[in-house]
């Protein structure tokens, strides 16, 4: 079996607890994801406290995880890598009551992200709100800006990724997204395909489409790339319906998976949004390893190739040595007897000859 871990910095994981898993929580988790051999996990941050209990967090008043030390160790110990995804409802382009509501859930979720080791929290921006989309770009540095300055404050030692949408009506074009993470240190993009591949109407295609996406991201110069894949359904007017398991979509995972081996010297995150979880996490393992090991077929016919053409070419090279001609040699013998016979008659002519004579 091909080991990809040895070759280069990937790593795949499920976007919550494991459907397989026996217990439900995340400390469960993150040894169901080390037995699967796979090596990341994103928490979704769904359960939201009350509004009284975030307020206790917010000012240390009581941890925002219970058992937080004992996750951080945990996934040190089975080196797995934590990201978080904030709750999805955000409206930071909104009006000042849905914005302060979605700094709430910001702070709290870094508050989270800290505690457990977590290393970036994934958001969305959500609703243009009748905004352009520069004015939808500006008014989301200035929102963003700030959760990124409370987290410094707090010396949480974490990104905030933003994520793209998959939806015409929400802020998350690609571009947007880069536009936003290039102004605020601190930030980087989180490339969702599903979502990219829905509002770009199908466009994730070729292996050059991925190709393109990651190596802009990695142009970015940061540490790490996070991003995430699941099939999907979606309309002819760029908006996503559902996600479906990989096999279901019309996005392949081939194209990305030859794309993520031609980078082996980057630190890659592929979180698994799929229904399967888990299970398209493994399958997608198993198609970067049938796309490694022909590869390696391919390049071991390359390699005896070239050692059978080397030895032609040298074959081809070597001065022929001349050859005695058997017929030649056996003329000359032929001729000598020829001599020799004929000698052998004039001896006897001249004896005969002789002789003749005596008797008359």
């Amino acid at each position: 079996m091909f080991g990809y871990r040895r070759t280069f910095m990937l790593r795949l994981g499920p976007n919550g607890i494991p459907l397989s898993c026996k217990g439900r929580t995340w400390l469960d988790a993150l040894q169901d994801v080390r037995n699967l051999e796979l090596e990341a996990i994103e928490f979704q941050l769904l359960r939201v406290p009350l509004d009284e209990e975030i307020e206790d967090i917010l000012r240390g008043r009581r941890p925002a995880v219970e058992n937080g030390e004992d996750i951080r160790k945990r996934a040190e110990e089975l080196d797995i890598f934590i990201g978080t995804h904030a709750p999805y409802y955000m409206d930071l382009l909104g009006g000042e009551e849905d914005v302060q509501r979605s700094f709430k859930y910001l702070k709290w979720s870094g508050h989270v992200a800290h505690e457990i080791g977590a290393q970036l929290v994934v958001t969305h921006v959500g609703y243009y709100n009748d905004l352009s989309p520069k004015e939808a770009i500006d008014r989301a540095v200035v929102m963003l800006r700030k959760i990124r300055d409370y987290y410094r404050r707090r010396k949480f030692d974490l990104y905030l990724g933003i994520e793209v949408h998959g939806k015409q009506d929400l802020f998350g074009g690609f571009e947007e997204v880069l536009a936003v993470t290039k102004r605020i240190s601190g930030t980087m993009p989180v490339v969702n395909f599903a979502h990219m591949h829905a509002r770009g109407r199908g466009h994730f295609k070729r292996k050059e489409d991925f190709d393109g996406v990651l190596e802009t991201l990695f142009r970015l110069g940061l540490p790490y790339v996070y991003t995430l894949f699941s099939g999907l359904e979606h309309d002819f007017e760029g908006n996503e319906l559902r996600f479906t398991p990989i096999k279901k979509g019309d996005m392949r995972f081939q194209p990305l998976a030859e794309s993520l081996l031609d980078h082996a010297d980057r630190e890659i995150i592929v979180i698994s949004s799929s229904p399967l979880l888990e299970h398209d996490a493994q399958y997608m393992k198993v198609l970067i390893r049938r796309v490694e090991e022909k590869r390696f077929q391919k390049a071991n016919r390359i390699k005896a190739g070239s050692v059978e053409g080397a030895a032609a070419s040298r074959e081809d090279r070597k001065v022929p040595v001349p050859k005695k001609d058997p017929g030649k040699k056996s003329g000359t013998k032929s001729s000598g007897s020829k001599k020799d016979a004929d000698a052998g008659k004039g001896s006897d002519a001249k004896r005969s000859g002789k002789s003749g004579t005596k008797k008359a």
